[in-house]
């Protein structure tokens, strides 16, 4: 099939068929021109004709159907079925509003805004005029009851009053958004007058799939959203959205917001794509890969339906491109599985799945949920094992283990990080997609006015995984979201509890989770701005602490704060609006954000009354105005400086949050000398593109995490942040030399328990022969395994020898349970060890031999499950996945061992017990029941076994297992006074760190000592540069032109 090299990546969450009776649109469309009543006809016939061609958009303006109020005229609508009959095409209808809505409704009262469009004044109905409203309700009734059941229709698109009449944005010079203030424009109100449209053609359009346009409004993406989650509430999978500014570089910078909402319609119900601009006429408006590069991010994110302009379609250069367009997106799957669209499923396939799963993309989201996990495997399985063309191959069982035992490092993975009324909050971790370990973590707190979205917009953060930044996405209370907590508060400062119990969760799990602790950044943009320059300015405040979640002990601070665009002080937001840009939101009303987040919902307050009350010395407004310096980071920043470094980014034009509510911070800041940047974008409004600012964020946090301070733990003793062998190297001269250094345990004394406390902290925290390999090398975990193996198999073949004495070794269930006691005694005894503070190893290699010595045929499960830990480590090489792997099999093995029957009828009947004269056919009877307790207590022990690898699981699932020789410390293994550095008086020989070879290749001692002068000399230079930081902050400015918000489609 031509391209399929290029559409590797496609959706597979749409499918041709929706439920409730509709169809998907799917296929290639030509948006050719507009249907007039001049003789202007979509339905091109060189167009048609074409054989890859499978539809075009019919545009009609309202004006020309419904000529004088009540009168409607069809024939410019039925004449492009006709025509499209005629050529076997279908056809998406687009009735445009705004600037051609009939001049006759200004004699109903209709209020117009007068605007500059493509250099001509027009006029449009304001969108939430109530008689505007009602007229155009009117008239989708009317259309519906002619063309509902009309199916050369596809596709039916939700059209209002807009700038051109067909997508979502309004008018937004300068000049136009000060008028829109003037008239009561509110996001809100725009809003609604879309809702009320969603509803009227979901009512008039029963049997077709529907799409409505997502664009910023006014420099927000406030708007898009909240239609977007009404579409989707009110009326499922059946409305989708269109992106009708499509183009690599608009999706990628220009507009992520809508991007992240294109994408997960995709999944939730389908998408449709507008290319923005011909290559025919201007090719060097599209990416380097050209129209392809369009072609290939659309499929990659879940496109089904394409318009392109006729002019490439005509263009005998395009061709054979559209071709192939068209059959990819036409292209009948045999099922999900079919990944490669070649009509079978093929080991391709397999190897398409994996690594999509390991690489995180949509395509291996086949339960549809957002992320990536085991119940996506099963569901991929299921998908091919339910198809008659599902075949079992070598091959194909060689891709399905490697399937299982691939690490998935850059799964999203889905945690609640606490309870609120018995409700969970959740927070997504996406780990870095370049796999690098003991990542910076970005906390990202999505915005929303504090009242809408979710942790799903992540906003510009994942752009940054792939620099090794892990990220991690937190749900919080909204103040619109009263009762869903039980009795809980959703106003101020629930939100600051909710978002500083997710950074203590995320710190207390750092090592699982493969992050640093030491350097975890908020970022935030608007509502959530605010919230990451609160987590910035509050460092140690015990008010906006809270005790939600567990961890209390556990730090919430953060080392740097990145706010895009939040307000900074909730009582000065009026005050601070200019014109222009002027302000779309009152933020003084009773119903304000700001408000709601103060709780004036329960009070009947505004922000603009606490204000006006700001020197009162009585209450409520002494409480309340508390309640505003708290939630303002402005005024937290210059009362309590956390010394916490922030990167600002703010457009000038921002319509929504004040440019000053940025300044008010980088001024507080900057009088406390606390490290800080301002990046003001020139024209930009609430919003900001990603290709000005992130480069600049980035290169920012490099410098500033190159400042911070290593993370010091215990193990790491010469304090580099890092365990390796010159830690151990140092920990022995301290033994040997009884430095209290070496006093792991405080108790004055140096002795194995010290060093056993000492492997511990070094390693993945507990004792034992994986731990002491990776500190000591190969030959010690050998010996330790052997060592803990003979643990468990000496006590039971003593147990067997006095069992024997006593002729209890008998077959029946009851004497067998006696066995299944010193089988389970030996491993329960090393995994929680009484002088140990009942703590231990992880108690495999002392299982198998306790099983071994309970009974010779215990040597099939033993064995079988050390076969399938050393086949995982050689595959894997991570120790906790391995032996939990193997722990899950031996219940197998043990069923299969008790079925082998010659083997234990051989030793029992001639074992001396009251079974001894039992003919063999009776024993043969007997042998399942014997076996039950052994299987019983196989399960017992493989779940004991994997749950005490359950850090080692959830490390190797966020592909962070620990690696030998090389581990960096955790915030909980933190000490305030790290130790001074040794007196190398007399050190024992030992191997050189970082060498495989066995022979000693450098001295230790001079190895140490360099490495703790390297380390020091190190320090040095980041403190020199830390004091140059805190004494200067730059302040940058880039320009967005008019262009950079994309284009209108017309």
């Amino acid at each position: 099939m031509k391209g399929l090299s290029s559409s590797i990546v496609i959706a597979l969450s749409t499918l041709p068929a929706l439920a409730g009776g509709f169809e998907t649109p799917m296929g290639l469309y030509c948006s050719c021109p507009p249907t007039t009543g001049m003789g202007s006809g979509s339905v091109v016939p060189a167009v048609a004709e074409l054989e890859h061609v499978d539809g075009v958009l019919v545009r009609v303006s309202w004006e020309d159907i419904e000529p004088s109020p009540g009168v409607y005229d069809w024939s410019l609508i039925d004449g492009q079925i006709q025509a499209a009959q005629g050529y076997n095409i279908k056809i998406s209808l687009a009735v445009v509003n705004g600037l051609v809505a009939p001049s006759w409704l200004q004699s109903l009262g209709v209020q117009m805004f007068s605007y500059q469009f493509h250099d001509s004044t027009e006029q449009m109905p304001v969108p939430w005029d109530t008689t505007f409203q009602s007229r155009w309700s009117q008239f989708v009734q009317q259309l519906g009851a002619r063309y509902a059941n009309e199916d050369t229709i596809s596709l039916v698109y939700i059209t209002n009053s807009s700038a051109n009449g067909f997508e979502m944005q309004l008018p937004r010079s300068p000049t136009d958004t000060i008028n829109w203030m003037n008239i009561g424009y509110t996001d809100t109100l725009y809003a609604d007058s879309w809702k009320n449209a969603i509803d009227a053609f979901a009512q008039a359009f029963p049997n077709h799939a529907l799409a409505h346009e997502v664009h910023p409004v006014l420099g927000s993406d406030a708007v898009a959203i909240e239609v977007y989650n009404h579409a989707r509430a009110t009326n499922g999978s059946r409305v989708g959205v269109l992106a009708a500014w499509w183009m690599v570089h608009n999706a990628e910078n220009v507009y992520p917001g809508m991007f992240e909402i294109l994408q997960d319609a995709s999944k939730q119900s389908h998408s449709e794509v507008q290319v923005a601009n011909s290559y025919t006429n201007t090719p060097e408006r599209f990416s380097d890969d050209g129209y392809q590069g369009e072609i290939d991010l659309a499929l990659a994110s879940g496109v089904r339906y394409m318009e392109v302009w006729n002019s490439d379609l005509l263009n005998p250069e395009l061709t054979e491109i559209m071709q192939d367009t068209a059959t990819r997106l036409n292209t009948a799957f045999c099922s999900h599985a079919d990944l490669d669209q070649s009509g079978s499923l093929n080991f391709l396939d397999v190897s398409m799945f994996i690594a999509a799963y390991s690489g995180m993309s949509a395509v291996a989201d086949f339960t549809n949920d957002g992320t990536l996990n085991f119940l996506d495997v099963s569901a991929y399985l299921s998908s091919r094992m339910h198809t008659s063309l599902f075949k079992v191959s070598p091959k194909f069982i060689a891709l399905i283990v490697l399937l299982f035992l691939s690490p998935r490092s850059h799964a999203q993975l889905t945690f609640e990080y606490a309870q609120v009324g018995g409700q969970p909050i959740l927070l997504d971790f996406y780990p870095p997609t370049n796999g690098a370990n003991h990542a910076p973590l970005i906390v990202w707190i999505h915005g929303g006015g504090w009242q809408n979205n979710s942790r799903a917009f992540t906003g510009h953060s994942l752009r940054l995984r792939s620099r090794g930044f892990a990220v991690a996405s937190i749900d919080y209370r909204l103040t619109s979201q009263a009762g869903q907590w039980g009795s809980e508060s959703v106003s101020w400062p629930a939100q600051a509890h909710d978002i500083k119990a997710a950074v203590r969760w995320l710190r207390a799990n750092a090592d699982t989770l493969g992050v640093n602790p030491c350097a975890f950044i908020s970022w935030g943009t608007s509502a959530g701005g605010h919230l990451s320059a609160i987590l910035g300015t509050s460092n140690g405040d015990p008010y906006l602490e809270g005790t939600l979640g567990d961890h209390l002990d556990v730090s919430s601070d953060v080392q740097i704060a990145v706010d895009y665009f939040g307000p900074t002080d909730l009582l000065n937001m009026n005050p601070d609006v200019t014109d222009p840009p002027g302000s779309i939101v009152d933020h003084d009303a009773i119903d304000s954000g700001e408000s709601l987040l103060l709780g004036s919902e329960t009070t009947g307050i505004s922000v603009g009354e606490i204000r006006d009350h700001i020197d009162d010395p009585n209450d409520p407004w002494v409480s309340l105005n508390a309640l505003a310096v708290s939630a303002s980071p402005a005024l937290l920043a210059e009362h309590a400086p956390s010394n916490v470094p922030f990167f600002i980014a703010h457009g000038d034009s921002d319509p929504v949050v004040p440019f000053n509510q940025s300044n008010r911070l980088l001024g507080a800041l900057q009088a406390t000398s606390v490290p800080s940047q301002l990046l003001p974008v020139i024209g930009a409004g609430h919003n900001l593109p990603t290709w000005v600012t992130d480069d600049h964020l980035l290169s920012w946090l490099e410098q500033q995490l190159a400042l911070l301070p290593s993370c010091q733990c215990p193990a790491d003793l010469n304090n580099n942040g890092r365990l390796n062998f010159v830690d151990v190297s140092i920990y022995l001269t301290a033994y040997s030399n009884q430095n209290p250094i070496a006093d792991f345990t405080g108790d004055g004394q140096f002795n194995f328990l010290d060093v056993s406390a000492f492997l511990s902290a070094f390693s993945s925290g507990n004792i034992g022969a994986t731990n002491l390999g990776r500190v000591l090398g190969r030959p010690y975990f050998f010996l330790c395994f052997a060592l803990d193996f003979s643990k468990g198999l000496t006590p039971s073949l003593i147990a067997g020898s006095v069992l024997s004495t006593l002729g209890r070794m008998d077959i029946a269930p009851s004497d067998a349970w006696i066995w299944l006691a010193v089988m389970f005694a030996a491993p329960l005894g090393h995994i929680f060890c009484p002088w140990l503070g009942f703590k231990g190893g992880k108690g495999v290699a002392t299982a198998l031999g306790a099983m071994i010595g309970v009974m010779p045929a215990m040597t099939i499960p033993a064995a079988g499950a050390f076969v399938v830990y050393m086949v995982v480590l050689l595959l894997w090489r991570m120790v906790g996945p391995a032996s939990s792997l193997a722990a899950a099999t031996l219940p197998l093995w043990t069923w299969y061992a008790f079925n082998q029957y010659e083997t234990l009828q051989e030793r029992r009947v001639g074992s001396q017990s009251q079974f001894a004269d039992t003919p063999a056919s009776h024993i043969d009877q007997m042998v399942p029941n014997y076996g039950t307790p052994f299987f019983i207590v196989a399960i017992a022990l493989a779940l004991v076994v994997i749950y005490k690898h359950k850090a080692n699981l959830m490390r190797a699932l966020a592909g962070r297992a620990v690696m030998p020789n090389l581990r960096l410390c955790r915030e909980t293994d933190t000490i305030e006074d790290p130790p001074a550095p040794l007196p190398f008086t007399s050190v024992p020989s030992w191997r050189a760190a970082g060498k495989d070879n066995k022979e000693d290749t450098m001295d230790s001692i001079d190895f140490a000592q360099q490495a703790l002068a390297d380390a020091e000399s190190k320090m040095e230079q980041l403190n020199e540069l830390m004091e140059e930081e805190t004494q200067s902050y730059s302040f940058a400015q880039w320009t967005m032109d008019d262009d950079d918000d994309g284009p209108y489609a017309a």
